[in-house]
């Protein structure tokens, strides 16, 4: 009776131990991800197919240029993509990237798009076209010690003394998007006033600005 007793015990314990086996497999979460590829500030799709999309894993969490391929399909005639990965590590991140060149476009695989894994999801991917930039920048009411500053873009830095009456041609800048211009006026160090200008350049062009200061 005894043996009978630790016979079926012994089958229950390996039915149980099979069953925690069963729970411990985890599957892939499966990642779809499509979309379609436009010029930005438009609904036009890009001029040219088919064009490559990648997906990477970021293989370095301290450095974002480091991935590893996982996914790659290519546009179809209409500009629409479609793939699917499997997401091996919850904690690695997921990455997007479009590749090939346009004319008169920004170089495309300069952006990413981070993606939430184990979800179908939509992304459209954008080519950013260039345009220019003509800004006139005039103060006539100035003393010689004063310092005029003009930052267009943020980071591309103008610097004019005293009474100034100065065109600049920028670019190539982002196209049908708006553009920050702040300016400064210092004296002897010292900050006078500050300003804000927003334009919007139109794809493929010139825009002309006055900054009267």
């Amino acid at each position: 009776m005894k043996s009978s007793y630790r016979v079926a015990l012994l089958l229950v314990l390996g039915i149980l131990c099979g069953c925690n086996k069963e729970k411990q497999i985890i599957v892939p979460a499966t990642t779809e991800v499509s979309g379609r590829v436009l010029i930005k500030g438009t609904a036009r799709q890009a001029s040219q197919y088919p064009l490559t999309v990648r997906v990477y894993k970021q293989t370095d969490p301290k450095n974002t240029a480091v991935g590893q391929l996982v996914a790659e399909t290519k546009t179809d005639s209409l500009g629409r993509y479609r793939l699917h990965f499997e997401r091996c590590d919850a904690n690695t991140r997921y990455y997007l990237r479009l590749y090939a060149e346009i004319a008169q476009h920004f170089a495309p695989d300069e952006q990413r798009v981070y993606l939430e894994t184990g979800e179908n999801q939509c992304h459209d991917l954008y080519y950013i076209p260039q345009a220019w930039l003509k800004l006139h920048i005039r103060r006539n009411n100035a003393l010689p010690e004063e310092e005029l500053r003009i930052y267009v873009g943020g980071k591309e830095l103008y610097t004019f003394k005293g009474k100034t009456d100065e065109i600049l041609f920028c670019g190539p800048k982002p196209g049908n998007t708006a553009l920050l211009i702040t300016s400064g006026l210092r004296r002897s160090g010292t900050l006078q006033f500050s300003r804000a200008d927003t334009l919007y350049l139109a794809a493929y062009d010139t825009s002309y600005q006055l900054l009267n200061l």
